[in-house]
């Protein structure tokens, strides 16, 4: 049985989304790309838009897997990095609206560690934040929590 180029086009299309579940940052922009490009390559190829030959499709898949890459990089650089919102474990959602006074500083680029409920936990200033970073001693509120890591702004004034 021969395979024509528009079938493994078609293939190679199906095995890209089959991998992006597994993909990393990075890879899975270049994979995503790679995959709608060899969709869009067979669609050209069946509709007789590219000539039946793989230097035509190789050529067409290179070019447009790389338009499509420089396209989709910011916006899904956007979405990887989008509104930091914690999925929340039952078990620690109680500590959620709850205040605490910061023992270092803390920042929206990098973790600090608290003291809170016994336990030594990572600290992290929330995207909603009004500022960038918050000295040490200031209290602050909890907006969102999972095991080991506290989101927290400023509590809201009343």
């Amino acid at each position: 049985m021969v395979l024509s180029i528009t079938t493994w086009l078609i293939l190679l299309g199906i095995l890209c989304v089959i991998l992006l579940p597994f993909a990393v940052p990075g890879i899975l922009e270049a994979l995503l790309s790679l995959g709608i490009a060899s969709f869009l390559a067979a669609t050209l190829l069946s509709l007789g838009i590219l000539p039946d030959s793989w230097p035509a499709m190789l050529t067409a898949l290179a070019i447009s897997t790389l338009l499509l890459a420089l396209l989709l990089w910011k916006p899904l650089r956007k979405l990887q990095q989008g509104n930091e919102k914690l999925t929340e474990n039952p078990a620690i959602s109680d500590f959620v609206g709850s205040r605490l006074t910061l023992s270092a500083d803390a920042s929206k680029s990098h973790n600090s560690t608290v003291q809170f409920s016994g336990l030594s936990w990572q600290l992290k200033l929330s995207p909603d934040c009004p500022s960038d970073t918050l000295p040490a001693g200031t209290e602050v509120e909890i907006t969102s929590a999972t095991v080991g890591l506290l989101l927290v702004t400023l509590p809201q004034q009343q």
